[in-house]
């Protein structure tokens, strides 16, 4: 006579439980992980945030330093090696109104183009007075990047005998955070 098992209802009731513990704890361990990459991406946009002020200032500040045109890449790339080595940002561009990129922490950013959306933000940036627009982060899920446009103002004294100063945009800076 062949040997059959039976299941009693104690193996049955032992069975369900061992199967319904092991299903809620893998959703509970979903959502935990879930909550933490939300809560993480958060954390990088802030941090993103709070970074471009410190690079906008820190360009800005290196501009005013130095009077003749011509050393303004020196400056800014001696200026953009120091925030990425201080870990304020990971990759900074620095883009002049033509289009071209004066000043990078990227080897591989000289040499390439610009998107044309790139283009357009840029030209708008350039045209813009308006200040929110630089602080409004771009977030590029497919490279796990967070892209930001600032621009860095250049003052500029227009009388010296009423000390009246204004700015313009003069350079645009591509922050890069990683996501």
């Amino acid at each position: 006579m062949p040997y059959q098992t039976k299941l009693t209802l104690q193996s049955r009731i032992t069975a369900y439980l061992i199967i319904m513990a092991t299903v809620l704890t893998a959703i509970f361990t979903f959502l935990q992980i879930n909550n933490q990459l939300n809560t993480l991406t958060q954390y990088n946009i802030y941090r993103a945030k709070s970074g471009v002020i410190l690079v906008k200032n820190a360009l800005e500040n290196a501009l005013l330093e130095t009077v003749d045109a011509q050393q303004h890449p020196a400056v800014l790339e001696s200026a953009i090696r120091n925030l990425t080595q201080s870990g304020i940002a990971e990759n900074v561009d620095i883009i002049n109104q033509q289009g071209q990129i004066v000043a990078t922490t990227n080897k591989y950013s000289r040499l390439s183009k610009l998107s044309g959306r790139e283009e357009l933000i840029l030209k708008a940036f350039f045209k813009s007075t308006k200040q929110s627009q630089q602080h409004q982060p771009q977030i590029d899920k497919d490279k796990r990047l967070i892209l930001q446009y600032v621009p860095i103002n250049q003052l500029i004294l227009s009388s010296p005998e009423t000390a009246d100063v204004s700015s313009k945009v003069s350079y645009i800076a591509k922050v890069h955070h990683s996501l």
